[in-house]
């Protein structure tokens, strides 16, 4: 993959806060990324419509986008990663949850470190960069920490037919996380509802 080639992925915002250079080609062509983006928040905005209204908008621009740069180019730029995991410190800090967001971000922090060494030992990439971790603690931030393991477990689940076919190419873990996410959003009693028909 060329410079040339990324370069046109990603927009001047993006590449402010990351090189194309840094990027790989994904699970779907970078050419991919643009319609695939509008697809995307087309899908989340109708799925989030009922409860968040016209807020849905932007929550569905940002997800679509953050899904079309991970699975085209296994990237999650800081320009949106970053801004989301502080509007969810605020957000945690209003709803008195920051105790919970800041253990959150510890664990993160030392599954970041663990994920690193492992790297190094294997001398292989294992598909978790710093923008998963960073979607992953903005996750945590604002949701607690039961309902944001659930949103994780939701993404993984949806996401495992991809798994399945493509079984030896990188799975962008951002994507997973983000579909988890919005499952939670949309249904947000689905964990007690799941919960109380098992027992």
């Amino acid at each position: 993959m060329t410079y040339s080639a990324m370069h046109n992925v990603f927009t001047v915002w993006e590449e402010a806060t990351h090189a194309p250079t840094a990027a790989q080609p994904g699970l779907l062509p970078p050419a991919a990324a643009f319609w695939l983006t509008g697809l995307l928040a087309v899908i989340l905005g109708a799925l989030l419509w009922q409860p968040f209204g016209y807020l849905a908008i932007p929550i569905a621009l940002l997800f679509g986008r953050l899904m079309a740069l991970d699975l085209t180019t296994y990237t999650l730029p800081n320009i949106y990663t970053i801004p989301l995991l502080v509007v969810g410190l605020f957000h945690a800090l209003s709803h008195e949850q920051l105790a919970q967001a800041f253990i959150a971000c510890v664990v993160i922090f030392f599954f970041n470190k663990t994920m690193a060494a492992a790297n190094l030992r294997m001398a292989r990439s294992v598909g978790v960069g710093g923008g998963d971790l960073k979607l992953l603690a903005a996750l945590f931030a604002f949701m607690p920490l039961t309902t944001g393991f659930w949103a994780i477990a939701a993404g993984c689940l949806l996401y495992m037919p991809v798994a399945f076919a493509k079984p030896k190419a990188t799975v962008p873990f951002g994507v997973p996380l983000i579909m988890g996410w919005v499952v939670l959003l949309r249904w947000p009693h689905l964990p007690n509802w799941l919960i109380s028909t098992i027992s």
